[in-house]
């Protein structure tokens, strides 16, 4: 059985309980350790059906009217209704519906100012639920992936709209949102990147980027983002499967940016990286799995060093745990 409400709100318990203590500057030489026991001790589960959207050719049509209205600027407003659809369809395997059409057309609707204050809200409660972006999560890997990722896409692109000039976010509402992202970094391990007729699923790069979104906010203290970032970590280095479709780069870029920002995520990426490589020349490979962690740690080091505004600091440890390891 997948994880029940009571799971879910123990889980999220337990990541807030991380973030506070984090903050508070309790547990920051624990925190590596603290956050994989996490996400070790995190129980998965077989899995089970997947609710699909119905075939709605109706909408299919008014899609591709929408569409044709943007292109020829005609279109001022959209209904809550159908932007409620365009969000459910989110979910749908098909790359031409889901990335192509819907996806397009929302971030079109950004662009072009066409979705009042309450709409951009009402866009991003509807995402940020428990159902869309931890469905099926805990399961070994499936279609749901395809709505987690595009979910988050269309997330980045309403954070950074508010960050912009929007201004429609409370508080409390990006509170909500790092819980979340806490909890997908504890249980994510879906690595694919481009799926055949499915198209894109690329969870990764699509954390990467609400991860960058959200070392932008001011009203996030260290501690939050210090704490996002250990997850991340602790997440990136126990993965037995690969990452090799451009998500390292955007998790470079969005560490890179994020310790520039002050000297203690530079600390604390240090102190992780030490523990991960400690980790790994304990480790004997005995399976494919065991590879892919040593293979991924090395294409994530590669990507962090083509950063131009790498901390020198980081670089040079980076290079010279490397030279030890010849």
């Amino acid at each position: 059985m997948p994880m029940d409400g009571k799971q879910i709100k123990h889980l999220n318990q337990q990541v807030r309980e991380l973030r506070h203590a984090t903050a508070k500057g309790q547990v920051f030489k624990q925190l590596d350790r603290l956050a994989g026991d996490l996400i070790e001790q995190t129980p998965r589960h077989p899995r089970t059906p997947i609710a699909t959207v119905e075939d709605d050719a109706a909408f299919y049509d008014e899609l591709r009217q929408m569409y044709e209205k943007l292109q020829d600027d005609q279109l001022d407003q959209v209904s809550d209704v159908w932007l409620l659809s365009l969000l459910d369809h989110f979910k749908v395997d098909d790359p031409a519906i889901r990335l192509n059409g819907c996806l397009m057309i929302f971030n079109a609707l950004l662009a072009n100012d066409l979705l009042t204050n309450d709409q951009l809200r009402l866009s991003f409660h509807y995402l940020a639920q428990n159902d869309i972006l931890l469905g099926h999560i805990d399961e070994p890997k499936n279609r749901a992936v395809f709505g987690r990722a595009t979910a988050l896409s269309a997330l980045a692109s309403l954070l950074y709209a508010d960050r912009a000039g929007y201004f429609f976010l409370q508080a409390y509402e990006v509170d909500r949102l790092v819980d979340l992202v806490a909890m997908i970094l504890v249980m994510e391990k879906d690595t694919r990147g481009f799926v055949g007729e499915q198209g894109w699923a690329h969870m990764y790069a699509e954390l990467a980027n609400v991860l960058g979104e959200l070392s932008q906010r001011e009203e996030l203290v260290r501690g939050d983002k210090v704490c996002l970032m250990a997850l991340l970590l602790a997440n990136y280095s126990r993965l037995t499967t690969p990452l090799i479709m451009g998500e390292n780069e955007q998790l470079a870029d969005y560490l890179v940016n994020l310790m520039n920002q002050h000297q203690v995520y530079r600390r604390y990426f240090l102190l992780a990286l030490r523990n991960w490589r400690l980790r790994l020349r304990a480790s004997r490979p005995q399976n494919a799995g065991n590879w892919h962690q040593i293979f991924n740690y090395r294409r994530l080091m590669q990507c962090l060093l083509m950063v131009n505004d790498l901390p020198e600091q980081i670089g040079k440890v980076i290079l010279e745990q490397d030279d030890q390891n010849e």
